[in-house]
């Protein structure tokens, strides 16, 4: 195991490319990070890699059929309401031909999918206590997942859309795009997104733009029966300043004000987080149906990025720049290193179902 080998995660991060090392083959991981100092060496490695020889296909099909089997068994509960499916295709339409957003995405479910398949195979000897914080945990950061993805859609959305103006598009402009221009340059990061409240209204002001521009009928409530409800941000900031927990005897997530939530509404608030995240996954796609013809497209999308990370190394590499480059790597990662171990568990590692709230 190469003691750096966490580098090498961290600058395919800088170059989009952010896969879980459970999906990845860490003998490729491991020649990366050999020549991160080398700058020649790291290009020529990089344009001769083949993606087969990163991507671990029956890794990347296990995570696929976790997903597709949550997924089909949260549709026979939930369903996206119309203001849902409009804001999923808002979302594609920012990003349509930008992988980059679903790559971000990929490691956080493959850790959420992992994490199910253990409660479901130890349910029975998990006390309710602990069941239920794990759904919360798990609520929380699919939540957080949504919202960041959602936050960075709208940074780029706002740049090629500069006329477009609301309160709340304005307050986003001045208070993240603004202060992340100004955090690129001097090398800080403001690690914020905007609130479900914000993202909501300015969710609200594209969709009354967009009717506008089309002539068509503005539906003021399409908007209002959403993820982004005062529900589930009242659930989500709660649960993470402990201003709510659950109630073993009353089976209830009970707030500090007297609001109680019953686990089937909070399951169900649960639920439509994932669906509305794999709707918006599957958008990006192209209509993957199963485990195959998912590699193939993570392939295709991975040797696109591949491809621009070796061309940016050559304009390096041209430039004469390779003193600076070493100093590159050492001021942004030689401080920071990271491990994690190369292991594979034994026994039936097969994804399933995440169980249904009991």
């Amino acid at each position: 195991m190469a003691e750096n080998e966490g580098m090498a995660l961290e600058i395919m991060t800088s170059f989009g490319m952010t896969i879980p090392s459970g999906l990845a083959k860490g003998g490729w991981l491991r020649e990366f990070e050999k020549r991160l100092t080398n700058l020649t060496a790291l290009w020529y490695f990089v344009k001769n890699t083949n993606v087969d020889d990163f991507i671990t296909d029956e890794d990347c099909i296990a995570l696929f059929g976790g997903v597709q089997a949550i997924e089909t068994e949260v549709q026979g509960r939930v369903a996206l309401s119309n203001g849902e499916l409009w804001t999923v295709g808002f979302l594609k339409s920012v990003n349509e031909s930008d992988f980059i957003s679903f790559i971000k995405m990929v490691g956080p479910l493959h850790y959420m999918v992992s994490l199910a398949t253990d409660i479901e195979k130890n349910g029975d000897s998990l006390t309710k206590n602990l069941k239920a914080a794990l759904f919360i945990y798990l609520f929380q950061n699919l939540y957080e997942l949504l919202l960041g993805n959602i936050d960075s859609c709208f940074y780029v959305y706002l740049e090629r859309t500069p006329g477009i103006r609301g309160e709340k598009i304005n307050y986003f402009r001045k208070e993240f795009v603004e202060k992340r221009k100004e955090a690129r340059r001097t090398k800080q990061d403001i690690g914020e997104h905007a609130t479900s409240g914000v993202i909501q209204g300015m969710l609200k002001e594209v969709y009354k733009q967009e009717c506008e521009n089309d002539q068509k009928p503005f539906d003021a409530t399409l908007l209002d029966d959403t993820i982004f409800n005062q529900m589930t941000e009242r659930l989500r900031n709660s649960s993470a300043h402990f201003n709510a927990f659950y109630d073993d005897q009353r089976n209830k997530i009970v707030f500090l004000n007297g609001e109680e939530m019953t686990m089937d509404e909070f399951i169900g608030l649960y639920e439509k987080l994932f669906l509305f995240l794999t709707t918006w996954m599957n958008l990006y796609l192209s209509g993957a149906k199963d485990g195959k013809a998912f590699v193939s497209k993570l392939k295709e999308e991975m040797e696109k990025m591949r491809a621009t990370a070796e061309k940016l190394l050559l304009t390096v590499q041209r430039s004469g720049r390779q003193a600076d480059w070493n100093i590159f790597v050492q001021r942004m990662w030689g401080n920071s290193i990271v491990k994690f171990e190369e292991k594979k568990e034994t026994g039936d590692n097969s994804m399933k179902a995440l169980p249904a709230a009991k």
